[in-house]
C-alpha cells in the first residue's frame, strides 16, 4: 500500500518522469526514453577506447623522443641542418649525424604509427587495452 501511494505521490513529479510498481510490489523508478542496451554501451566506449589508447601512444612516442633530443636541441638540429642546405654541405660527417638523427625519429613515429593501426583494427575494449606500449626503437 505504501508502495503505490508513493508511486501516486511521486508520478506527477518533474524529476520522476516515469515509477510503477514491480511484480513484488516494489516502486520502480525509470525514465521513458530507451535506455542503451548492453551492445550499445560496449559499441560506445569502444571509440573512447581507442581514443584513450591513442593519446596515450602518441605521448610515449613523444616521451621517448625528447628524452633523447630535448625540443630545444631539435630546434638547433634544425637550424643546423638548414645552414648546411644553404651551404650545400651535404655529404659530411655532420649530415650524416643529422640524417641519422631524422631516421631514428622517424622510426619512432613509424613505430607509433604501427601501434595506432593495431588499436584502430580492435573490436573490443579488451583488445584495446590489451596493446602493449613500447618496443620503441634503439
Amino acid at each position: 500500500m505504501l508502495a503505490r501511494t508513493l508511486a501516486h505521490m511521486f508520478a506527477g513529479i518533474d524529476l520522476v518522469n516515469e515509477c510503477a510498481l514491480d511484480e513484488t510490489g516494489v516502486v520502480e523508478w525509470r525514465r521513458p526514453e530507451p535506455q542503451p542496451t548492453d551492445a550499445e554501451i560496449a559499441a560506445a566506449a569502444l571509440p573512447a577506447a581507442r581514443a584513450a589508447k591513442r593519446t596515450a601512444i602518441k605521448a610515449a612516442a613523444r616521451q621517448v623522443i625528447l628524452a633523447r633530443y630535448p625540443e630545444w636541441m631539435q630546434a638547433n638540429l634544425t637550424a643546423r641542418a638548414v645552414e648546411l642546405v644553404s651551404l650545400n654541405e651535404l655529404t659530411g660527417p655532420e649530415w650524416q649525424q643529422l640524417q641519422s638523427i631524422w631516421s631514428w625519429i622517424k622510426a619512432v613515429r613509424a613505430h607509433s604509427d604501427l601501434l595506432e593501426a593495431d588499436v584502430a583494427n580492435c573490436t573490443t575494449v579488451e583488445a584495446v587495452e590489451g596493446i602493449v606500449i613500447g618496443g620503441w626503437p634503439e
